[in-house]
């Protein structure tokens, strides 16, 4: 794995130990369950639409405008699952 997802790893350790210091068990308990919504959303964006379209021996209009939308409805439902 890069260097950047052990980084990324370890801050998140930190914030949430911080978060979990700061706030009450309920608030904390809160934020955990909204960082696992925003975590499948972030998942969810990054389906690899880019990378199959790549991958296409012959890209064609409708593989363009399917990996288009897919994308914009994940980047669309992310803020809304993270509410």
């Amino acid at each position: 794995m890069p260097p950047q997802f052990y980084r990324l790893f370890i801050l998140q350790i930190v914030i949430f130990a911080v978060l979990a210091r700061l706030l009450a068990p309920v608030e904390f308990g809160k934020v955990a369950i909204a960082g696992i919504f925003v975590d499948l959303a972030t998942g969810l964006a990054a389906l690899g639409t880019g990378q199959s379209l790549v991958q296409q021996r012959e890209l064609t209009e409708h593989h363009i405008r399917a990996a288009f939308s897919i994308s914009l409805v994940a980047g669309f439902s992310q803020p809304l699952l993270s509410q």
